[in-house]
């Protein structure tokens, strides 16, 4: 049922209070404006405005649907066995560079991955020509992918110079479920030691 938009007395009219005391009912604002309409005999451009308004007042009074918020559930990110930040051992690091990456939740979906960033940090020295000093540096060497796992030359350079003291980083892992909602997974940290 349609709530009341107006009561007589809201109106100064008295076209519409004659109508209200002659009825004994009260009319919304659509009524209002048809009574109007008829009662005066509006010319054709007042008639379209009327219609106008009285659309516009209609659609106004919609009703809508509230907006649940899509709670994400925790996930968690894994490549072979290992989650979060976890050191490994070089032989491991060789092995794991070649698996793939696995998303899921606490009730052990699996969801699909669309994209990581995977960045392979190395460790090594330089030294100073002239001093001969020897310092410790590292380099970054980083890729977005969207496949899993990476791609074979990726694998092969990393099995070939994987060495204690680097670290291999997936991070920005976007998932999304079975119902197509996207969202981001945990970063994953391998420290070989």
């Amino acid at each position: 049922m349609r709530p009341n938009l107006c009561k007589p007395a809201d109106y100064q009219t008295n076209g519409l209070q004659r109508v209200v005391k002659a009825t004994g009912k009260q009319f919304s604002f659509c009524s209002f404006v048809l009574i109007i309409i008829h009662q005066y005999k509006m010319k054709k451009l007042h008639f379209l405005f009327a219609l106008c308004l009285m659309l516009v007042s209609t659609l106004s009074f919609a009703q809508t649907k509230p907006i649940v918020k899509f709670k994400p559930p925790k996930l968690f990110t894994q490549i072979g066995t290992f989650r979060d930040s976890v050191q490994v051992s070089v032989a491991d690091a060789e092995d794991l560079v070649g698996k793939p990456l696995k998303v899921f939740d606490g009730a052990k979906a699996v969801y699909t991955i669309s994209s990581y960033i995977f960045i392979y940090k190395r460790v090594g020295v330089t030294e100073d020509e002239q001093t001969g000093k020897v310092t410790p540096t590292s380099n970054l060497i980083a890729n977005t992918f969207k496949i899993t796992p990476l791609p074979q030359g990726w694998i092969d350079q990393v099995k070939e110079q994987v060495k204690a003291g680097d670290e291999l980083h997936f991070v920005d892992v976007i998932a999304k479920n079975a119902k197509g909602q996207v969202m981001y997974a945990p970063n994953l940290k391998l420290v070989v030691r």
